[in-house]
């Protein structure tokens, strides 16, 4: 007798999360995922750095790919919406892994150069940003709705955690060899597209509506329809490359220092932990300081923090400013996105929310680039220097006499 095809449309059966074995799998697949961008996050730099010797090509490779996940942001978005197809998912997977095992191997036989590792890296974003509207779809539909938020927070925590198992990790493996790092990414990523392969249960369509270019157009032409918000959205653009330089600088200065890619992976998680801790107690912030207290206190915390990290000495008093500064910029975050949901009307949220989002990402890639170039060019130390000197003169845009205005909209 013939099995029947299993309805994706057909109501998922209420069983305990850990008895869901789609949840399972995909949850398990999210946790390799991130643990293993992660530990190849760590790695391509450093070893890009140490094929080409200039810091300038390990940020042209990160710009790379985070324009690329910011490119296939919305394209992703409107295939998941379609659905029906987990075998794109399973390819990505697989060609990621495929990549990376050969990476491994080329830097075994001492035939591989960066633009091979360059290349695994890049189809690793564009895999990376197919996968996450799709597994965000699946995790949908393979539980029932009554279960999904309880099951999309304990996927989201587990992800955090593996995101920064995987920093120290990849620094380890660094230890044992360039190529051991890839090596544990090919293989990782294939045994994930297998595990996601044996899930019988089909992923539908959940029929959300997805943004386009055209909400991400109106969204842009209301943020910058008037004087403030198009100043606090600059200044919250410059806050959003200034991060994403970060992680760089931050690899380039330890490794001036010293540091042996073991105590560098080590000395990331910080950081890591200060974007968490940030983003959970940013919100608390909000609610109890004033808005005006909480944008002068960026401008110029800032910029005092890049300087501290320009001219204190050591590895440790390094690490340590960064995610001080990561965590310092945190309230300003939220209250952005705060001004910028509430300061337009409610049918308009979504394209403004969409905007913000898009142009953040676009605009992430810059980062990394300029602290590639000016690591190469002036110095790590110097960098964290212009950084400073860049907040200085970015700080006059939050001074506003629309200042009430702010403060009406966040509260």
């Amino acid at each position: 007798m013939s099995a029947t095809p299993l309805d994706p449309s057909a109501p998922v059966p209420s069983v305990p999360l850990r008895l869901n074995r789609g949840f399972s799998v995909l949850c398990a697949h999210r946790v390799v995922s991130a643990l293993t961008r992660s530990v190849a996050d760590v790695a391509c730099p450093i070893v890009v750095f140490d094929l080409t010797g200039s810091m300038a090509y390990a940020g042209m490779l990160a710009a790379a790919q985070l324009l690329v996940t910011a490119g296939m942001m919305l394209p992703a978005g409107t295939m998941a919406g379609r659905g029906g197809w987990r075998w794109i998912a399973t390819t990505a997977d697989m060609a990621r892994g495929g990549m990376f095992v050969g990476v491994a191997v080329s830097l075994t036989t001492g035939v591989g150069d960066a633009w091979f590792v360059s290349a695994a890296a890049l189809v690793n974003a564009v895999a990376g940003a197919l996968l996450r509207p799709y597994l965000d779809d699946a995790v949908t539909t393979s539980v029932p709705t009554s279960q999904a938020s309880v099951a999309r927070a304990r996927i989201r925590s587990r992800v955090l955690a593996a995101a920064l198992a995987g920093m120290p990790l990849g620094g380890a493996l660094l230890v044992w060899g360039g190529a051991v790092p890839f090596l544990f990414a090919g293989v990782a990523y294939l045994v994930a597209a297998s595990a996601l392969a044996s899930v019988r249960r089909p992923v539908a369509a959940t029929g959300r509506a997805r943004p386009g270019f055209r909400d991400v157009r109106a969204g842009v032409r209301l943020l910058l329809s008037s004087s403030y918000p198009a100043s606090m959205f600059g200044y919250a653009m410059f806050v959003n490359v200034t991060l994403a330089s970060l992680p760089l600088a931050l690899i380039a200065a330890l490794h001036g220092y010293g540091a042996g890619p073991a105590l560098i992976g080590v000395l990331l998680v910080p950081s890591g932990v200060a974007g968490i801790c940030g983003s959970l107690a940013g919100p608390r912030i909000v609610a109890r300081v004033r808005p005006e207290r909480v944008m002068l206190s960026t401008a110029f915390t800032l910029p005092l923090l890049a300087a501290l990290i320009g001219v204190l000495p050591g590895r440790y008093p390094t690490a340590a400013m960064v995610a001080v500064l990561v965590f310092a910029v945190a309230p300003f975050n939220v209250l952005f996105l705060t001004f910028v949901t509430g300061a337009v009307p409610p049918e308009l949220r979504a394209e403004v929310s969409v905007a913000t989002r898009f142009v953040a990402r676009l605009t992430q890639p810059l980062g990394p680039l300029l602290a590639g170039f000016g690591v190469a060019i002036f110095g790590d130390l110097w960098t964290f220097l212009f950084i400073a000197a860049a907040g200085l003169l970015a700080a006059p845009m939050l001074l506003s006499r629309h200042i009430g205005f702010i403060r009406t909209v966040a509260r």
